[in-house]
This record gives C-alpha cells, sequence and structure tokens, in this order.
C-alpha cells in the first residue's frame, strides 16, 4: 500500500544522521554573485541562439561554455516561446549527449544536467524529448545524486541546485509517465547515497523526501530491492 510504502521511506531517509551542525548557508549560500549576475540580451543571443556554442573540442573552453549556457538558462522564465525557438530550435537536442551529461568529468556533467532542467523548466508542462532521450537524461540524473558524498565547494552548491530544481519542476513525474520502470533504480539510488552517507545535509535529504513521495502518490508498485531491505 502507499502507507506502507511511505513508512519504508521514512526509515530510509532516517538510517543516516542529519547534519544540525553549522549553517545552511555554507551548502544553500549559492553560487558566487558573478554566477548570478544578470546576462545582457546580447550575451543570451550569443549563448542560446548560437548552433555551434557547444561544437568545440577544448574540453576547457567546452567546460566554460556549458557552465555559461546553465546559468544563461536558469535565467530564463518559463515560456512557450523560448528565446532559442527562431534561431536555435534544436538547442534542446545538443543537450542530450552522453559526453556532457555522462561525462566523467563531475563539472561538466553537473552543468549540462543543470542545463537541461531549465530547458525542461521553461518549457513545460511539454518536453521535446523522445523517451529515450529522457532515459539519457535520468539515468545522468541519477549519477549526479551519488556525487554529494564526493564533491564540495561551488560543485557541491551547483549540485545542490540541481537536486532543488528537479524537486520545484516535479521532474520526477515526467519519468513515471513515460518511464515508470526507472522508479526502482530512482529508489535504489537515493537509498545507496543517503545510506551510505554518515552526515547528510537536512534540505538534501528533504529534496530526496519529496521526491520520494511524488513517486509514492503516482505508483502503485515499486520492485525496489531497496524498499524491501528495509525493514
Amino acid at each position: 500500500t502507499m502507507s506502507s510504502l511511505s513508512q519504508r521511506a521514512a526509515s530510509i531517509l532516517s538510517s543516516s544522521q542529519l547534519s544540525t551542525t553549522g549553517s545552511e548557508s555554507s551548502l544553500l549560500g549559492g553560487p558566487s554573485s558573478k554566477h548570478h549576475r544578470n546576462f545582457s540580451e546580447e550575451e543570451v543571443n550569443s549563448i542560446l541562439n548560437n548552433p555551434k556554442y557547444l561544437d568545440i573540442k577544448n574540453e576547457k573552453t567546452k567546460l566554460e561554455r556549458i557552465k555559461q549556457m546553465a546559468r544563461v538558462l536558469h535565467k530564463v522564465n518559463q515560456t512557450s516561446n523560448p528565446p532559442w525557438a527562431t534561431e536555435n530550435p534544436d538547442l534542446p537536442m545538443t543537450l542530450i549527449n552522453k559526453k556532457l551529461l555522462l561525462s566523467e568529468n563531475p563539472e561538466m556533467s553537473i552543468y549540462a544536467c543543470s542545463a537541461v532542467v531549465d530547458v525542461l523548466r521553461i518549457v513545460a508542462p511539454d518536453h521535446p524529448y523522445s523517451d529515450k532521450q529522457l532515459q539519457l537524461v535520468f539515468t545522468a540524473f541519477f549519477q549526479q545524486f551519488s556525487l554529494f558524498s564526493s564533491v564540495g565547494g561551488d560543485l557541491l552548491t551547483q549540485l545542490y541546485q540541481l537536486l532543488e530544481n528537479i524537486t520545484t519542476v516535479k521532474l520526477f513525474s515526467i519519468m513515471v509517465d513515460a518511464l515508470p520502470e526507472l522508479t526502482a533504480t530512482y529508489v535504489d539510488t537515493i537509498y545507496n547515497v543517503v545510506g551510505d552517507k554518515g552526515e547528510f545535509h537536512r534540505q538534501v535529504e528533504k529534496h530526496f523526501a519529496d521526491n520520494l513521495v511524488l513517486l509514492f502518490e503516482e505508483v502503485e508498485e515499486i520492485n525496489s530491492d531497496s524498499l524491501r531491505r528495509v525493514p
């Protein structure tokens, strides 16, 4: 039943020790002010309306560009007519790239995933991706969540923002509708991330829990090894 599943989820999430010391601003304070600055129309156009913007071999330059794209997209409001629609309609597709989303460089993958989340937020409730493309997107999200125990500083802040955006936009509703078979993978990912970490930030756990609640409300049965392991 939904009730028993919720109780099991609570057991998973309470299995770690919540970090209650220190200020939450250490994680939630956000990137430095230069990352939150407003972009001019010229800057937005040069980034979002350039089909070749990410078509570059130099990895360092590509990383800086995906960071800039993610920051610009985060500033764009939800709309049915996004700024790239006319001159660069394939922008959402340029982000569906394993070398970006599943990069061995955690900075590259986190910022690429952040850019995809904001694309989905901007064009919601519609989305431009096929089920196969969404499978890559959610697989990449799961991979990012495993980084919470290994990254710090600005990268941890960006990772938290990624999780916060996913939760706020309720992107896992898309997964439930298009790829319900991934729900067990997500639950197991949460168990592995939260259960294996001695200290875990309260706000991170809250977002994971909110996403679990959303899944349990929309999915009748989740065949998860993690849920079966919890008394």
